[in-house]
């Protein structure tokens, strides 16, 4: 297992997401056998998020994230298997590492990337809709002597980490050698 996560909804449904490539939604009531199993990721699904009552966001080093109605698991009317998947994401760069993965109250999803940004997703659109850098320069944390010294962007530097503020208009993100930024969304007032 890699992530885990309890229904927003309901204090017995949970969400297991695996190095299986699959991610499982059981009912703790009933551990038998799972409610649906969300099958399409070609490699291990590094994290899983509610978006709401029926809806699954994961993460997954096949480079992409893919959104879930776990109501879609089976045809209620003729006992046939639908297709749950609702959007799969793509536009950041995840084949090696676990990336950060988050999601906001109003459905907004926020994942890191293996080029070292932070890549801002809308439910409804299959591409980032902004991105950013999280480069040393920028950025403020813990850094070593070493990185002091040079500020310049060091190769294999990713985002392992992002977590949405509770007020949903702040991201916090960290990359894998400690540098943390605190990224402000801004609205244009002119669209």
């Amino acid at each position: 297992m890699c992530s885990v996560q309890f229904s927003p909804v309901n204090a017995n449904v949970v969400a297991f997401s695996s190095a299986a490539h699959q991610t499982h939604v059981y009912d703790l009531r009933r551990t038998q056998r799972p409610l649906v199993v969300l099958a399409g990721h070609k490699r291990a699904v590094s994290y899983v998020k509610w978006l709401g009552a029926h809806q699954l966001i994961t993460a997954s080093t096949d480079n992409t994230l893919k959104l879930w109605d776990v109501t879609r698991g089976f045809d209620g009317v003729n006992g046939a298997a639908c297709d749950p998947c609702v959007r799969t994401f793509g536009g950041h760069q995840n084949k090696r590492n676990f990336v950060g993965m988050d999601v906001s109250k109003d459905g907004r999803i926020v994942c890191g990337s293996e080029d070292n940004t932070v890549c801002l997703f809308s439910k409804s659109v299959p591409t980032p809709v902004a991105m950013t850098s999280l480069s040393l320069t920028a950025a403020w944390g813990h850094q070593t002597k070493s990185q002091q010294q040079t500020p310049a962007e060091k190769p294999g530097l990713f985002v392992s980490a992002v977590a949405w503020s509770p007020c949903g208009e702040r991201v916090l993100a960290a990359n894998s050698c400690g540098a943390v930024k605190v990224l402000e969304l801004t609205h244009d007032e002119s669209s």
